[in-house]
């Protein structure tokens, strides 16, 4: 709040601002258990005060919301800060379900002359590994159903998953696509990329060539506004923070 003068007036005039501060859903949560527990604190009080009990129906309305609010503002925006402090300090792991830091890698398969693309086809539709959306792309699957969490940071950083989940509930690793004489295996991590590397060295033996490996990170394919990979999954995020345990 600021204080300014109307022009050809003596009085003052009273100039609100508004900002909005983001929380994340931990900070979040830690904030309307304080708003929960002001409202405790401070109904008892003005029960002692006033002789009567906390459940007064008279206590009860005099802890309006605008009275919460104002009452709890200093404490509201002290969460914030120390929130704010702390994600500088310590930066969010970036991670895939595999709690492998992010790296979009992508691995370019040349296609010899002497190979016809429909025998690359042929051979990625026997792997069960591989579900094949169109003529042209694969998801690279792992046969779990189901995609589990990821282990919990053991340096107690906050930690930011992403992992891509298909209709019938198995974990997307990576896309492969068809393009010409080439075929591109798209991962979001190193691990990835040598794991898939090594399944589709022994699948496609004599059908491809060496591949050429593109890598990013994460900051880099933010900064370009390219997409890490095209998949026909469900783009699931998910976070979880990890703290010492006092």
């Amino acid at each position: 709040m600021g204080s300014d003068r109307d022009a050809g007036c003596s009085d003052w005039v009273a100039d609100f601002s508004g900002a909005i501060l983001q929380f994340d859903y931990e900070t979040s949560e830690q904030v309307l258990q304080l708003l929960r527990n002001v409202k405790k604190h401070r109904g008892r009080k003005l029960a002692d005060q006033l002789g009567s009990n906390a459940d007064d129906p008279a206590i009860i309305n005099a802890m309006s919301q605008s009275t919460l609010l104002r009452a709890a503002a200093p404490m509201i925006t002290m969460s914030w800060l120390i929130n704010a402090i702390d994600r500088e300090q310590n930066p969010p792991v970036t991670q895939n379900a595999e709690a492998e830091e992010l790296m979009f890698c992508t691995l370019h398969y040349p296609l010899p002359d002497h190979v016809d693309p429909n025998d690359v086809r042929s051979a990625l539709d026997r792997c069960t590994e591989f579900r094949r959306e169109s003529p042209t792309f694969w998801n690279w699957r792992s046969m779990q159903k189901s995609a589990k969490a990821a282990p919990k940071s053991k340096n107690f950083r906050s930690t930011h998953t992403f992992f891509t989940k298909l209709d019938d509930g198995s974990l997307v690793l990576g896309g492969l696509k068809l393009k010409g004489k080439s075929l591109i295996l798209s991962v979001n991590s190193q691990g990835r990329a040598d794991r898939g590397r090594a399944l589709l060295s022994k699948l496609l033996h004599g059908l491809v060539g060496e591949p050429l490996v593109e890598i990013q990170t994460l900051d880099q394919v933010i900064g370009f506004g390219q997409k890490p990979f095209t998949t026909t999954g469900v783009e699931t995020y998910n976070r979880r923070t990890s703290r010492p345990r006092s």
